[in-house]
C-alpha cells in the first residue's frame, strides 16, 4: 500500500464526506485505516476564516460590539471613551462577558471536523470549515517540497513548537525572547523559526510578529 494518500483517494474522500460517510467506511472503501483518514482531514482543511491565536478576540459580535460596561468593576464613567474589546486596563473581555460567543466551532474538534454535513451551516456565523481534495493534494506537496528545503521537523514536533510560541506571541513576547526562555523545549535557533513563519508552517504570520 502507498504511504502517501492520492489525489484520486482525495477526491473519493472529499465525496464521501460530503455523503455522510464515517471515516471507518471511507478507510475500509480505500483500504486505509480510519486514523489515515482523520489525520488527512485534520491536517489538510480549510477554514473559511483565519484561525485567532491563543487568547486572542474570537468573539463573533467583536467588531460591532459597543458594550463599554461588562466587567464587575467597570461604570459607564470610568469605561467612558472606551469599549470593553479595547479595554484600557489590559483585561480580556472574553473572560467575562456575558454576551460572548467564540467564532471557533466545538464541533470541529470531532470528527468529521468539517462542516459538509452540519443542518446549521448555512445560517452559522461561526468559523466554517471544509475538506478539498484538491487543495489538500496541493498543500502535500507543498509541505512535503518544504520538507526538502531545510524543514527537518516532523508535523508533530512542528505542532509542539507551535503550542509554545503562539500564546506567547499573542501575548507581544518578541521572538528573540521566546527564544532565549525556551531554547531547551523550542530545539530550533530563532533564525530556523523565523524561516518557519516565512514558509507559512505555523498559523503565526511575520504580521504576528
Amino acid at each position: 500500500m502507498a504511504k502517501q494518500l492520492s489525489l484520486p483517494e482525495r477526491i473519493i474522500i472529499e465525496k464521501m464526506i460530503h455523503q455522510d460517510y464515517s471515516f471507518a467506511t471511507i478507510g475500509r472503501h480505500l483500504n486505509r485505516s480510519a486514523s489515515t483518514i482523520a489525520r488527512e482531514v485534520l491536517n489538510y482543511r480549510c477554514f473559511v476564516n483565519r484561525i485567532p491565536l491563543p487568547g486572542e478576540n474570537d468573539c463573533i459580535k467583536y467588531s460591532s460590539c459597543l458594550v463599554n460596561t461588562a466587567c464587575k468593576d467597570g461604570s459607564s464613567h470610568r469605561c467612558s471613551g472606551y469599549r470593553c474589546k479595547r479595554c484600557h486596563k489590559g483585561k480580556h473581555c472574553i473572560d467575562f462577558c456575558p454576551g460572548y460567543i467564540s467564532s471557533q466551532c466545538s464541533d470541529l474538534d470531532k470528527p468529521p471536523y468539517v462542516c459538509s454535513n452540519c443542518p446549521t451551516q448555512s445560517k452559522c456565523k461561526k468559523n466554517k470549515s471544509y475538506y478539498s481534495a484538491h487543495k489538500a493534494d496541493v498543500s502535500h506537496h507543498k509541505t512535503v517540497r518544504d520538507a526538502h528545503k531545510g524543514i527537518r521537523k516532523t508535523p508533530a514536533e512542528l505542532r509542539e513548537i507551535e503550542a509554545i510560541i503562539a500564546p506567547l506571541i499573542a501575548k507581544g513576547q518578541s521572538l528573540n525572547h521566546i527564544c532565549t526562555t525556551h531554547a531547551e523545549q523550542l530545539g530550533v535557533s530563532e533564525r530556523t523559526l523565523y524561516n518557519y513563519i516565512d514558509k507559512n508552517v505555523f498559523r503565526v504570520r511575520n504580521i504576528d510578529i
